[in-house]
C-alpha cells in the first residue's frame, strides 16, 4: 500500500481511481466520529501531489501562494471536503444501487463545470491529449482532475463494479 505523509496525517492510496482515492482522505466516512484527513490546506496539496496531479513544482507555487492568500487556500479546502463528500455519498449511493442525491450531483456538476474551463485538447508527437492549462499557481487546481475522474467514473462502464468496504 502506498503512503504519503503529511503534516498532520498518513494518506493511503489504494485505489485505481483518483476520484475514489479523494474520497479516502477521511475513515469512517458513515460513523458519527469521521477522521479527517485534510485538516490544513498543506494535506490537501500534499496529497495532490502524492497522486500525481501536481508536479513538485506546482506543489510549491501552490503552496506559496496559499501563504500570500491563506482565506483563499482555506476556501479551496473547504469545497475541496464538500466534493470529497458529494462524491463519497454518489458512490455510496450507487453502491447500494441507490438514487444519488440531487444536490451531491449539483456540486459535483458545478465542480466540473469549474475544471473543464482548464481542459484542452493538445497537439502530442504521438497524436493528441487532454491537457489542464491555467495559472500554475491555482489553488484549485488539484480538484479539477479530482471532478473530472468522478465523471468519468460515473459514466463509464466501470460503474457496476463500485463497492464500498465497511467504514
Amino acid at each position: 500500500m502506498n503512503e504519503v505523509k503529511t503534516h498532520s496525517a498518513t494518506l493511503h492510496l489504494t485505489e485505481k481511481r483518483l476520484c475514489l482515492d479523494f474520497t479516502n482522505t477521511a475513515d469512517w466516512h458513515a460513523s458519527d466520529h469521521p477522521i479527517e484527513r485534510l485538516t490544513r490546506y498543506a494535506d490537501l496539496v500534499s496529497w495532490a501531489h502524492r497522486v500525481g496531479v501536481l508536479s513538485e513544482r506546482e506543489m510549491q507555487q501552490v503552496l506559496t501562494e496559499a501563504a500570500r492568500h491563506p482565506r483563499k487556500a482555506a476556501a479551496v479546502l473547504e469545497r475541496a471536503i464538500h466534493l470529497r463528500e458529494a462524491i463519497y455519498r454518489i458512490f455510496s449511493a450507487v453502491a447500494a444501487r441507490r438514487v444519488p442525491e440531487a444536490s451531491d450531483l449539483a456540486l459535483l456538476n458545478h465542480e466540473l463545470s469549474e475544471a473543464q474551463d482548464h481542459l484542452q485538447v493538445v497537439q502530442r508527437k504521438a497524436g493528441f491529449a487532454w491537457q489542464w492549462v491555467s495559472e500554475e499557481a491555482a489553488p484549485d487546481r488539484m480538484l479539477w482532475p479530482v471532478a473530472r475522474s468522478a465523471a468519468d467514473l460515473l459514466t463509464s462502464k466501470d460503474l457496476d463494479r463500485v463497492g464500498e468496504c465497511a467504514d
